[in-house]
């Protein structure tokens, strides 16, 4: 029973109490539930919701104590990442996934035939791979070659 219904039941055994004229010697607080525990992990599927999770777990001061993996990377979720409060982002590889699209859709084009779903591939960020070359460059990609 979720808490508003609990709400409502008291209310309404508190009412029936009264308007009967019963004697009433009940502790709501006995009524109440339980405090929820803390989980024990949480996943985010994409990047601005990693970032109100992420947020919020250092609100209440669970980042680190909570396992929490999240998708897709920022300057700030990759802060997470490196303080230790996010354990692990899931990453694309954009570049990756530009060339695969564009050489499907020119083998469309030629009339070859292309598949219909093409997995492009993601890899798990932690605080321990991080550093390494090839996930440094899809957590924090070089855009200067992108620049006018």
């Amino acid at each position: 029973m979720g808490a508003p219904r609990q709400t409502a039941v008291i209310v309404g055994v508190l009412a029936i109490a009264y308007m009967s004229a019963w004697p009433v010697d009940i502790d709501p607080a006995a009524w109440a539930p339980p405090p929820a525990p803390a989980p024990e992990g949480v996943f985010a599927p994409n990047e601005s919701s990693t970032f109100g999770t992420l947020r919020a777990l250092q609100e209440t001061r669970l980042a680190g104590k909570v396992v929490f993996v999240g998708f897709d990377s920022s300057p700030k979720l990759v802060q997470g990442l490196r303080d230790g409060d996010i354990q692990g982002l899931v990453i694309q590889n954009p570049a990756k996934m530009g060339y695969l699209g564009v050489k499907t859709m020119a083998a469309h084009l030629r009339g070859q035939p292309v598949e219909k779903v093409i997995d492009t591939g993601v890899v798990l960020a932690t605080r321990e791979n991080m550093d390494s070359p090839e996930i440094r460059t899809l957590l924090v990609p070089d855009l200067t070659v992108i620049d006018d």
